[in-house]
């Protein structure tokens, strides 16, 4: 986890360098457009901190939205919904399940029905970063090259039930909050990967690695299989995976 912290550290750093050394080039070459890239995207995500101790791996469905200014510098934001079924923490409704085979009594016909607990969440993030053109003979149309991403922003996640509180009225809306595990709090990210962008052309795509670092806490006062509150400060982790289908939408070259 300290490596990993450490390696987000230096690529702020490292963004930074990047940005000082950027106004020469952008003064000596006048044919950089700018650009809207609408860009959805997957991510499949491995759980490291204290996620690992609650979820299994997890895929993630969102999109960045960001602007690419003419020195192919970029802003924007991003967003996604994370779902997974591997829940590590599975014996938190324990106490309501019978005791031979951890079913649950149907409330309206006394048959015993089974629940599934999923991995629920989403984060929404500002994103700042820039692509490196690997090669200065490249043609100034072409886009292509190294993505830097940068990203701060917010992480929610839960043990979502799946169950409706008319067959198991213990676990309505309302009682579930005190199993859920409600999760949440700031967080930061690092992306590094491949762009393949190409002046007015419409199929251009990326991918790479995604680091995503939180700190958090769970929300809810009070957990119910515990007889307690959770107080504790957490740090929820990802390494991801991540590829996209970037759809551009170019600006006219500024004379």
């Amino acid at each position: 986890m300290r490596i990993l912290l450490s390696l987000i550290l230096i690529s702020f750093l490292h963004t930074g360098f990047l940005f000082a050394q950027d106004v020469e080039d952008f003064i000596a070459d006048k044919n950089y457009t700018s650009a809207f890239l609408i860009a959805p995207a997957y991510s499949f995500q491995f759980p490291l901190g204290d996620m690992q101790k609650r979820f299994g791996f997890n895929s993630n469905i969102g999109g960045t939205l960001t602007y690419q200014f003419l020195n192919r510098w970029h802003v924007g934001l991003e967003g996604g919904f994370l779902f997974g079924t591997r829940v590590k923490e599975n014996t938190i409704l324990d106490s309501l399940s019978t005791a031979t085979d951890g079913r649950f009594i149907n409330s309206r016909d006394n048959s015993l029905v089974n629940l599934s607990l999923q991995e629920r969440g989403w984060n929404f993030k500002i994103l700042a970063g820039k692509t490196i053109i690997l090669s200065k003979k490249q043609n100034a149309l072409n886009h292509s090259g190294i993505l830097i991403l940068t990203g701060i922003g917010f992480l929610e996640h839960k043990i979502s039930i799946d169950v409706r509180e008319e067959v198991l009225p213990q676990l309505n809306k309302t009682y579930r909050k005190g199993y859920d595990r409600l999760t949440n709090g700031f967080v930061i990210s690092q992306f590094i990967g491949g762009i393949f962008l190409k002046h007015k052309k419409w199929f251009a795509i990326y991918g790479g690695v995604q680091a995503d670092v939180a700190f958090t806490k769970n929300r809810r006062p009070w957990n119910f299989d515990t007889y307690s509150a959770d107080t504790h400060n957490r740090i929820d982790a990802f390494i991801g995976i991540k590829v996209g289908w970037i759809i551009p939408v170019f600006r006219k070259k500024q004379q």
